[in-house]
């Protein structure tokens, strides 16, 4: 996974507080995914854990679940919620997707990654260890971005960065995430072994109060990344930019809601 540039603990604290979005669609992901009782799971880049604790539930005392995340802070979150709760199935390491050879071959019912494949450079690699630490029949999970189907404040972020005043100084290679679109993800599957049961592509509005509301979001789901390709000298301006453009299109509904929608 993407290297973590600067993390940190209001980051990590905020996450645990906005992840709503994201855990809903691993709900749905584990109810796809038929957990039950006595599995062994793992769950790449679990950060504060909510989905992970989730399926200890599920699993029982006679289950066994793994969180990893490459975020320090966001494993202590979650190591701190296990301490308050009577689950004795579940831990938490500090590891990401090209670095599972701690586990032995067939070692997991379940992997999943939920929000995650996005921020996979070696996305080949992650796959042909994940389907070593499977068992066989063993199933695989995965929400994601589609690279063809980007969030609105993505493609805002994306126009603001293009300006001539900020253009010449972005980094275009230090791009913080690398999605990909369906047919991508079929070709990167299968070229892992994975035989694929289920794809398909949803819209995923998100609300918030105001578009600083957002941008705090934003920042916390990229655990620091958030404009790591823009000098810092400039990262007040084009975040003064962006909260411009969101403002532009907030709506009238309710309470003057902001939404984010994916394009179609």
């Amino acid at each position: 996974m993407n290297t973590i540039r600067s993390d940190n603990q209001i980051l990590a604290e905020r996450y645990d507080h906005v992840s709503e979005g994201q855990f809903k669609n691993g709900l749905i992901l584990v109810e796809k995914l038929r957990v039950k009782p006595g599995d062994a799971i793992l769950d790449i880049g679990c950060g504060t854990g909510r989905l992970t604790l989730h399926v200890a539930r599920i699993t029982g005392p006679g289950g066994r679940v793994v969180g990893i995340d490459p975020s320090v802070q966001r494993i202590e979150v979650a190591e701190r919620k296990v301490r308050d709760m009577p689950l004795t199935n579940v831990s938490f390491e500090l590891g990401n997707s090209n670095d599972l050879y701690r586990f032995e071959d067939d070692s997991f019912d379940i992997v999943y990654l939920n929000i995650v494949l996005h921020w996979i450079k070696e996305k080949e690699d992650a796959l042909a260890q994940i389907y070593r630490v499977l068992k066989p029949g063993g199933r695989l999970g995965i929400t994601t971005g589609n690279k063809d189907k980007p969030f609105t404040v993505k493609s805002i972020i994306d126009e603001v960065l293009r300006r001539p005043r900020y253009a010449w100084a972005v980094d275009a290679g230090k791009q913080a995430s690398s999605p990909v679109n369906m047919s991508e993800l079929k070709v990167l599957l299968e070229g892992a072994g994975f035989k694929i049961i289920e794809m398909e592509c949803k819209k995923d509005p998100r609300y918030f109060e105001n578009p600083i509301k957002c941008i705090e979001y934003v920042e916390a789901s990229q655990f620091g990344n958030f404009l790591s390709n823009v000098p810092e000298n400039l990262r007040e301006s084009v975040k003064s930019e962006i909260l411009t453009e969101l403002e532009k299109i907030r709506t009238p509904e309710g309470s003057r809601i902001f939404i984010i929608r994916s394009l179609p």
